[in-house]
């Protein structure tokens, strides 16, 4: 706290005993509400050292897709109790009186809904959308039906992708109705992810600290300080070198979708809204910036339908 001004710790004890700590570096908080899609990945992970205990992180995403880290906690286990004081740190940041965190888009918390971390969600953040990152306990021929479930854009490929898995496997369609689309299906879920249904960048985070997990508490936090230091400094360099206008995994997704737009074409309805010949036939409007097979709505980039030019 003295050498990063602006930074958040939480210290608890009990009768001179550590329990817990929270920690948030400046860079990281202020970084994810000014910089950072609206999402933050929740996760749990082991700690190895004598002691042994749990590393609570909440990572989020910047503008090229890479990990950011924002939060992190040290304590006895992962439990409701822990993750709600967790998830509190992290809400009394965000929202406070003097700088509160006012996203375009509502905040969306994505995680493995484990170990109390479903209720701790809704006491924390009740406003906001919890994604529930899908691991299907299902027999591998019916998970990639499951899986292009999650992913379609639209509720009639959703319906049609589960009546396939009801012909496949009762079971599993069954499974798959105990779960609530609304919780992690594209074409039904209320906020926007960006195209992300997995936990996977939390787990990404865990995978990169690996070393520190196996050191004392405190060499546990100064290592991953170390470790984000060295990540904002090599971006800031990397970003230096960049040529294009927008960051490289925009410009590579534009790149793509203007060759898969080369076999479409368009009709002009109106200013701005168009009618895109694809299988099947969709309506783009680019006031809007919608098209009506929902992946514009859904990822946040413009589709393939998006860059269909109409004939001259």
């Amino acid at each position: 706290m003295e050498t990063n001004p602006g930074s958040i710790v939480h210290l608890e004890h009990e009768d001179g005993r550590f329990t817990r700590v929270f920690v948030s570096y400046y860079a990281c908080w202020k970084g994810f509400m000014e910089g950072c899609r609206p999402m933050l990945f929740l996760d749990g992970t082991h700690l190895f050292d004598r002691y042994k205990g749990t590393l609570l992180a909440a990572t989020a995403l910047n503008g090229d897709g890479g990990m950011f880290p924002v939060a992190i906690c040290i304590c006895g286990t992962e439990n409701e109790s822990n993750w709600e004081w967790f998830l509190e740190c992290i809400r009394d940041i965000l929202f406070n009186d003097e700088d509160p965190y006012t996203p375009d888009d509502e905040l969306v918390l994505i995680s493995d809904r484990d170990k109390g971390l479903q209720n701790s969600v809704k006491k924390s953040f009740p406003w906001s959308h919890h994604s529930y990152c899908i691991v299907p306990p299902l027999r591998d021929e019916c998970v990639q039906i499951m899986k292009r479930a999650a992913y379609a854009y639209t509720t009639r490929s959703y319906n049609n992708d589960c009546n396939e898995l009801r012909n496949k496997s009762e079971i599993a369609y069954n499974e798959l109705l105990r779960m609530s689309p609304e919780n992690w299906a594209n074409s039904y879920f209320p906020g926007k992810r960006y195209g992300w249904l997995t936990s996977n960048l939390a787990e990404s985070f865990n995978a990169w600290i690996k070393e520190a997990r196996y050191l004392p508490i405190t060499q546990t936090l100064d290592n991953i300080r170390k470790k984000m230091m060295r990540m904002g400094f090599e971006r800031r360099e990397a970003s230096h070198k960049w040529t294009t206008i927008f960051v490289p995994t925009v410009e590579e997704h534009l790149i793509q979708i203007n060759e898969q737009s080369r076999c479409l074409f368009a009709i002009p309805s109106t200013t701005g809204r168009y009618e895109v010949y694809d299988f099947p036939t969709v309506e783009v409007d680019l006031n809007e910036r919608t098209c009506t097979c929902r992946e514009w709505q859904v990822v946040g980039l413009p589709c393939k339908h998006a860059r269909t030019r109409p004939p001259r």
